[in-house]
Parts: C-alpha cells; structure tokens; sequence
C-alpha cells in the first residue's frame, strides 16, 4: 500500500469532514501536503475506509501531489530496493565461493594427477632399463643379431634404446631420437673390469643444468662389472608444481635410472666369475 504523507499542522474537524466525501477508488495515492500531520491523516485513512481514495482530484491537494510527487516515490522504491537486496543477499554465494575454490581445486588435481603419472614413468623406465640391461649381462648383447656370413654382431646403441622406448613409448613420447638425432632419453653403459669398487655414478647434468646427449655405450665382457644409466627430460604442465618437482633446467623434472651387475661368463673359457 502507498504511504500518504502529509506534514505541518494538526489534523483538524474541518479536514476530516473534507476527507470524507472522496470516493474510493481502487488505486492508493502518495504525495506529501505542508500544513498538517501526516500522523493524524494516516490514522485517519487507516479507520476511514472511504478516505482511502485518489487525493489528487481534491481541488487543494491536486497541485500539492503533482510537484511533490517524485519526491515520495523516490526514498519510496529505495526502501522497496534494499529490502529486496536482504532478502536476495543469499543468492548466488554458492557460484562465487565456487568460482573462488575451483581453479586452485583444479591446479592441485592436477598436480595430484601429473605427480602420479611422474612416479609411475619413473617406474616403467627403471623396468626397461632392467629388462635391456638383462640382455648384456646374459651375453646376448654380444651376439645380438647375425650378418650375411653368420657371424654375430653385438648390439648397438640405437638397439639398445629401441629396446627400452618399447617397453615405455606410451609415457615417454619423445623416447626415440628425432630428425636431428636429439632425444629426451638419454643413457650411458660402461664397463668396469675392475670390479665395483671402480664404478661411479656422478651426476648427467651439464654446467647450465641441462640434459646433454650421452654417447658411451661398452657392454663389457664376461664377469665385467657394468653400470646401465638412463635419464628422461619430463616437462611439467601443472602451473605451479615445477617449484616442488623441477630438478633441471627449465621447468623439467629429470627421471633417472640405473642398473649395476656382473656379466655372467657367457664365454667358453671362463668357467666362472
């Protein structure tokens, strides 16, 4: 229901009987008149139902409404404004708290979900280089495949990295070596016939921190002892998770493997090792 507001004077017996005659109409009407309490005038309409009626057509008051009218109206619908604002001040916290959470929700699935996968290739590359190794220690690397005249000739190192990227190219995409002949796997094999004790195992990574490409490749002889390196360039995705796992240049994290062992006596006149 409008507010009828008028303010000044006291309501007197001459304005009632003036407000008594209006007809009713179905429409309330707000304005604001100088000269009388508007108090009084509204316990009047409130217990006169007859006098809630069109104001504006009353001779006196028609002027008075007309330029006062949006001087009511305004502080009016503010007051309808706030309240509809507490009363929709709930409404859409849920997006915004969502919008808020949900990228640092998604950047630690995701760094939960490449870690995973890190450890995992880190896993298979060990299993390869494993498997590979077994070939050398086994002899088989010495006699790896056969020429024109069936003489044996021993194993490569382009075969010995297709034997590991086979067992891991679903993880390790760049395993093989490009058109240039550069590849993010890179090992080493070296044979010590000095036994353990003269193995060492150092750090591949250059001066900058960068993966160079290794070239050494001796798979030794009969009870040679024979250290099998591989190391992988992984790149990280996750935004952030490079300051917890990169461990070379750039924002890479460096997979490495390794695999010691004796060569068994493969040869005929070695009766043991």
């Amino acid at each position: 229901m409008k507010m009828l507001l008028i303010s000044g004077k006291p309501v007197t017996q001459s304005l009632t009987k003036n407000l008594e005659p209006l007809t009713p109409l179905n429409d309330h009407v707000e304005f604001l008149m100088p000269g009388y309490d508007y108090i009084g005038v509204l316990n009047l309409l409130l217990s006169k139902p007859a006098c809630l009626a069109s104001l504006t057509r009353h001779p006196v008051l028609k002027m008075q409404a007309k330029r006062l009218r949006i001087a009511v109206k305004i502080p009016t619908r503010f007051s309808s404004f706030c309240r509809r604002m507490r009363s929709d001040a709930n409404k859409g916290s849920v997006a915004i708290e969502f919008a808020m959470i949900a990228p640092v929700f998604l950047i630690m699935l995701m760094a939960t979900i490449e870690s995973g996968i890190v450890f995992f290739a880190q896993s298979a590359l060990q299993n390869a280089v494993n498997d590979a190794s077994r070939l050398i220690k086994t002899g088989q690397s010495a006699c790896f495949t056969t020429d024109g005249g069936g003489n044996c000739v021993a194993m490569t190192a382009d075969q010995f990295r297709k034997q590991v990227c086979d067992e891991v190219v679903t993880l390790l995409q760049t395993c093989q070596k490009d058109v240039n002949g550069n590849s993010d796997l890179q090992f080493d094999v070296k044979a010590y016939s000095a036994g353990f004790g003269g193995a060492s195992n150092g750090s591949p990574l250059d001066g900058s921190g960068d993966l160079p490409n290794l070239s050494a490749f001796n798979t030794g002889g009969a009870c040679d002892v024979v250290l099998v390196r591989a190391f992988y360039r992984w790149p990280i995705a996750t935004p952030g998770l490079s300051y917890l796992l990169a461990n070379m240049k750039g924002s890479n994290h460096l997979l490495a493997t390794a695999a010691a062992f004796r060569n068994e006596p493969f040869v005929n006149n070695v009766a043991g090792c």
